[in-house]
């Protein structure tokens, strides 16, 4: 799958190909809809956030994130917000997101740019 992956601290992040998440137990798969850059991704990719990083190559990006459940919980295709920290990993087509970091979107959002 495509992903924007930095290749070492201090370097913008690259379009990569990179291998698919797969979920381990207690994980579901999140196809991602919408991603944005925040000081937290550019720190983390400079080596500099103070909770850490990954360690380089890694596919960026870390703060809240909106997409659809591909695998369940929570209800397959059902729209959600996640959050993966320092753990970066949501700027790429599928993430695996841990059962405690997910949230349903509400109803409302319609995931539009505007």
């Amino acid at each position: 799958m495509d992903a924007a992956v930095v290749p070492a601290y201090g370097q913008a992040p690259e379009l990569r190909e990179w291998a698919a998440s797969e979920p381990a137990p207690g994980q579901t798969l999140i196809r991602n809809l919408a991603a944005a850059v925040n000081p937290v991704d550019l720190e983390m990719s400079a080596g500099t956030f103070y909770f850490g990083a990954p360690e380089p190559p890694y596919v960026a990006g870390g703060r809240r994130r909106q997409g659809t459940s591909q695998r369940r919980p929570p209800p397959l295709g059902g729209r959600v917000w996640y959050e993966r920290g320092r753990l970066g990993g949501s700027f790429a087509h599928l993430t695996a997101v841990d059962g405690d970091i997910w949230w349903r979107s509400p109803a409302s959002s319609t995931m539009r740019w505007r």
